[in-house]
């Protein structure tokens, strides 16, 4: 089973296109989780139910719900709270931030 990160709640604004930093002194979050997921072969998971409510859709979902725009791009992917528990239940630990 693939190492996967999961966001939930607020976590989810993380990894939307237009949070990246303005400033060039500031880092760039979304693309420092993307290397990561990269060089580690992580799976970036994040809670549909979570995304949907913040507006935060993947260009399936924007279709799905009939919106003209997206914002969650690879290799960031919308899942339910199912995988975070398959991963709990195939997982040798679990690591929790917060």
């Amino acid at each position: 089973m693939p190492l996967s990160v999961c966001f939930f709640i607020t976590t989810v604004c993380i990894r939307v296109r237009h949070c990246k930093p303005l400033r060039q002194d500031e880092t760039n979050i979304q693309q420092e989780w993307a290397n990561l997921a990269e060089s580690h072969k992580l799976d970036l998971v994040i809670c549909i139910a979570a995304a949907l409510k913040r507006g935060n859709l993947t260009e399936d979902e924007a279709n799905r719900y009939d919106r003209e725009q997206h914002n969650i791009h690879a290799p960031f992917e919308l899942s339910g709270l199912g995988q975070l528990l398959d991963a709990q239940l195939n997982s040798d630990q679990i690591i929790t931030f917060g």
